[in-house]
């Protein structure tokens, strides 16, 4: 209640931060991560693609077992907002309906696949399927480019504020 249908950033007069991950890769990688938050005390949100979970069915419930965020990333992480309505809905309830055969939910959020923000199409489309807001975001680390752990900190750490 209150939240925009988009979220791209919190309150900016609270000192936190949301850390958002994509569900996809290297299952080792993913519970390596989920294992360094839990032994700092941080809960993060993981945004799983559906292929992912199909590959990697126990990692739903390790995410949510490990007292973080589980939300929808689409089916098959392709352009979304390029898609036509009839695929875009297939993507979003694709993943939803993975969700919600593993965990008992579809999750919390969805974040568009191959945009920062939703088209208004896309936006439509996952209130439809049990999304009350899309997630966003405002600051990528560009760790898909693989610059280097120490080049994806600074670029954290050098845009990173409250909210």
């Amino acid at each position: 209640p209150g939240q925009p249908a988009q979220i791209t950033h919190g309150p900016r007069d609270r000192a936190r931060v949301a850390l958002t991950f994509h569900g996809q890769g290297e299952p080792a990688i993913a519970e390596a991560l989920l294992h360094e938050a839990e032994r700092h005390g941080a809960r993060v949100t993981v945004l799983a693609v559906g292929t992912w979970l199909d590959e990697h069915p126990g990692l739903a419930r390790r995410i949510l077992d490990g007292g973080h965020d589980l939300g929808n990333h689409t089916q098959r992480h392709l352009d979304i907002n390029a898609m036509s309505e009839a695929e875009a809905t297939a993507e979003i309830t694709g993943c939803a309906e993975r969700l919600r055969r593993l965990t008992g939910s579809v999750g919390t959020w969805f974040r568009p696949s191959r945009a920062a923000r939703a088209s208004p199409l896309v936006e439509r489309l996952a209130r439809r399927a049990g999304y009350p807001h899309v997630l966003s975001y405002d600051v990528d680390s560009l760790d898909f480019t693989s610059p280097g752990a120490s080049a994806v900190a600074r670029a954290i750490l050098g845009r990173v504020r409250g909210g």
